[in-house]
This record gives structure tokens, sequence and C-alpha cells, in this order.
């Protein structure tokens, strides 16, 4: 289940004085007893269908947007019988809030309206979502009303587990930030929340936390605050430790130690720094000679000995490959401490899940690296290109100049 965050107006062209109208459908008709009477609920004693509808119009007639939520919200447990009805009326109930003014007035309302749908036991947590996604849906995009109830959206994630259902909408977080006109603070939260929710979903999604996980470094390339870093640490460790377990070939480990953030997190966590310097560089060597010290970090954040030693030695393998497109199957058994055959094992390995395209020579002992999937490698060749290419277009602008000349 995911619920979908849009901004489509034309949803429902009810208008709201036919609306008022409908909310009296709501109320229990008075059933007939055999003498002739009908039976009184306790709800109609407390509230009559004329009188409510009566009341609501003469609300909206003034204006008086806030007191008409709050007169809508007396209906109580009667708006959530029915949860097709129940997103509805609350997609309705947020068009009413959009015209609420001052902008303190909206807010107040949004939190009233965010308060009745978390805080009702008998509401299915689905309906809930259903419910504050149709609220979401119904501010304009660049509300601030959209953040409280985005926030509200995470925490309920957050305490159902149920961290799939926004899992979709995290890749719109730049367009949110931009949206809404978050500072830097504000930026940092909003990430911050997302990765925590990502760290609790169950499935590896490496391609969506990669790109989580940069867009949060990038924000404090852009605007550094080392206080804001300091109170990041936590997310700063899930991304260090995800980076260390999965070694994921989107990153370009070449910029990725010199981010400010992850400099600066070695000061607060020098060892799991340290380990994550000997990973990316695919040191092999330190790793097994620090087998000791990084013992205890290993048990801690239950981190499987072997496995970071094969992905190390993978990364080793690319660092061989980028300086040099034909390897030496000795020097790789150097590098990766190996014997010969159980470093050709580790390159096979490499060809097979398409990390890198190679021919290995048995009889000459040679490698010879024909591409390698590498963001670093290929950003570099991609820089490259694009220069030759506006040279390109310089060179090809000024010849059209000179002929455009020469004809008159």
């Amino acid at each position: 289940m995911s619920v979908v965050l849009i901004c489509d107006k034309g949803q429902i062209n009810t208008s709201l004085d036919k609306f008022i109208d409908y909310l009296k459908t709501l109320l229990p008709t008075p059933v007939p007893k055999a003498d002739g009477s009908s039976e009184i609920t306790q709800i109609e004693e407390k509230i009559n269908g004329a009188e409510f509808v009566n009341k609501g119009k003469q609300l909206l007639k003034k204006g008086e947007h806030s007191e008409l939520v709050r007169h809508i919200l007396t209906l109580d447990d009667l708006i959530f019988k029915d949860p097709k009805q129940a997103v509805s009326i609350f997609y309705i109930i947020g068009l009413i809030c959009t015209k609420i003014t001052p902008v303190e007035h909206q807010v107040k309302s949004v939190h009233e309206l965010i308060g009745q749908v978390i805080d009702r036991q008998s509401v299915h947590f689905s309906l809930k979502f259903r419910i504050l996604a149709a609220l979401f849906n119904s501010f304009p995009e660049d509300s601030q009303a959209r953040l409280i109830i985005w926030k509200s959206l995470v925490k309920l994630a957050d305490e159902t587990n149920r961290a799939t259902v926004l899992l979709p909408h995290l890749v719109n977080l730049d367009q949110y930030v931009v949206n809404w006109k978050l500072n830097t603070k504000e930026q940092v939260e909003l990430y911050k929340s997302a990765i925590q929710l990502m760290e609790k979903n169950q499935e590896k999604l490496s391609n969506e936390r990669v790109r989580l996980y940069n867009k949060f470094l990038t924000i404090f390339e852009k605007n550094y605050d080392a206080k804001l870093v300091a109170e990041s640490v936590n997310e700063l460790r899930q991304i260090v430790l995800f980076t260390i377990r999965n070694l994921p070939q989107e990153i370009n480990y070449g910029k990725f130690l010199e981010l400010k953030a992850i400099k600066e997190f070695a000061t607060h966590d020098p060892s799991l720094y340290q380990l994550l310097s000997i990973s990316v560089q695919g040191n092999v060597a330190d790793f097994e000679k620090g087998k000791a010290q990084f013992g205890p970090m290993i048990a801690k954040y239950n981190l499987d000995h072997q496995q970071l030693l094969d992905r190390i030695r993978l990364n080793s393998i690319f660092q061989l490959a980028r300086k040099n497109k034909t390897l030496k199957l000795k020097d790789v058994a150097s590098d990766l401490n190996l014997p010969e055959d159980e470093a050709e094992t580790c390159v096979v390995k490499a060809i097979q899940n398409g990390d890198l395209e190679a021919k290995i020579d048995q009889i000459t002992g040679m490698i010879y690296i024909t591409s390698l999937n590498d963001p670093s490698f290929k950003s570099d060749e991609w820089k490259s290109l694009s220069d030759k290419l506006e040279e390109f277009r310089g060179n090809y602008t000024e010849f059209l100049e000179i002929l455009r000349k020469n004809k008159k």
C-alpha cells in the first residue's frame, strides 16, 4: 500500500454549499416505532440536521472558514463511517482550510484536523494515511500546511512501522524544499526524517538510498554548519554503515571521503571513519592488519567480517583497474592478499556481477580491462567529453560567422 500525494483540485467539483447539504445525509434517520413515535438517538439529541446545515451555510456566507471547519468536525465519528466518504470529506475540508486567513489560523485548523485523524483509535491506520494524503492534496504545492501534513504522514509511517507507504514519495523531497522555501536547518530535518524512515524499511533499495543520502550530504556542501552536522551524527552513521556494508558503485568514492559532513563525522567517530576509508579505498592489507581493532566495532554494528573483506577486495580490483587497463594477475593477488587462483576467482565474480568487463589470459597471467562500472571514472570521462563538445561548439559558431561574412 502507498498513498498518492498529488494536487488535483478537479478530483471533487462539488460546491461547498452543496457539500454542506450533503453532510446532513450523515446524520441518522429516526427509526419509526409501532406506536407512531420515533426513537431518538443520542447523536440526534446533540445534532439537529436542519440546524446543522443552516449554521454551516451561514458560516460559509460570512467567510468564517475556521469556524466552519470546527462546525463540520462536530459530526465526529459520523465522518469516518464510510472510508471513501471520509477521504472525500477531508479533501473538501482541506479546500475550505485554504480559504482561511490569516495563515496562523489556517495552521491551527490543520493541526486540529490532523489531531482528529491521528487520535481516533477506531480508524484503521490505512484509512488515516489516505485521509492525510487527501488533506495534503487539497492544499497548493507551496503551502506550509503541506509541510505540517507531511510531517504527520512521516510520524504515522514511523509509529506504525509502515515506511513503504511513503517510500515512493521520497524522490519528491527536493521539490518540496523548493516549494516550501525551507532554510538549511529545515532541509536537514526533512531529510533526517526521511533517512530514519528509510532505515526502518526492510528492503535494500540501494539506488533509492544512495540518491537520498547524496541529497542529504549535498545540503552540507552548499551550506556547511558544524552544529547541524553534529546534530546529524546518527544519520551520518547510518550512511557510513550502509556504505561500508554495500560499497554501492553508484557512489563516487573519490569525492565521498572529502565531503564536508563526512570529514566532520570523522571527528565524532574516528574508528568508524577509518573503517570507511579502508573499505572505499580497497585497502585489504590495512583491514586485515586492524582485525583486532575493528573486531568490537564489527560486532557492535552487526557487520559480517567475511562480507566486508570480500567487498574490500572487489574495491581493490577497481582501484587497480582505474590506474591501468592491463593488470598482472600476480599484482592483483598481492593486493588482495590471496593466492593467484583465488584472486582470479574474485576477478571472475566481478565480471559476472557486471561490475567490470575484462578478459583473463590464463597463459600469460594478464587481465585486460575493457570497461569499468565506476561513476567516478565515468564522470571524468563525461566531463572531458563535455569540455571537448563545448570547444567544438565555439569553433563551429565562429566558423559559421566567418562564412556569413564572406557571403556578403
